[in-house]
């Protein structure tokens, strides 16, 4: 039996064709526990254990590299704020380095729901800002830009339709 480890794991392994146990610390207490739902065991320092039989032998091969991939750093918030009050208000809001622009606010509804007000911006490819408004309450969601193509005669006629047989009494299960 041979014992290897780093500070990140633990490798034991029977030589003879035995039992395999690596040990690896844990990012969090969360995931600690999907661990030992998973492995089926956990202890409590924070690492998980698993075992499964050691692969047959092979011989040595070198490492295949398919190429080199940049991984991006993530991107900074430059400036962030949020409140929730205890009686269903609440705001919040980000602006992120990479030009993305978040605000959003909200308020208890008269049905129960909330009305949701918001807009995000975000840089297009051709140098040009996006701009999204909305708004969310017991009417749906609405979003306004100029982005966004416009409704279509056809569907205007069917909401004027639609607001007619409502005003009739014609309801559709």
């Amino acid at each position: 039996m041979y014992i290897s480890h780093c500070r990140a794991s633990l490798t034991m392994r029977d030589t003879s064709g035995g039992l395999v146990c690596c040990c690896r610390p844990l990012p969090s207490p969360a995931r600690h526990a999907a661990a030992a739902l998973i492995s089926g065991y956990a202890n409590n320092c924070g690492f998980s254990f698993s075992a499964w039989p050691p692969l047959p032998p092979s011989a040595p091969q070198s490492p295949q590299l398919q190429g080199f991939q940049e991984v991006e750093r993530p991107t900074a918030i430059l400036e962030e704020h949020h409140e929730v009050r205890g009686d269903g208000n609440f705001n919040y809001g980000y602006q992120s380095e990479n030009g993305i622009v978040v605000e959003v606010s909200g308020e208890p509804g008269e049905q129960g729901q909330n009305r949701v007000k918001g807009m995000y911006r975000f840089p297009l490819p051709n140098g040009t800002i996006a701009e999204v408004t909305y708004t969310a309450d017991e009417g749906g969601f609405k979003a306004n830009s100029p982005l966004l193509p416009p409704v279509p005669q056809h569907a205007k006629e069917q909401i004027i339709i639609a607001k007619q047989q409502e005003a009739q009494g014609i309801v559709f299960e």
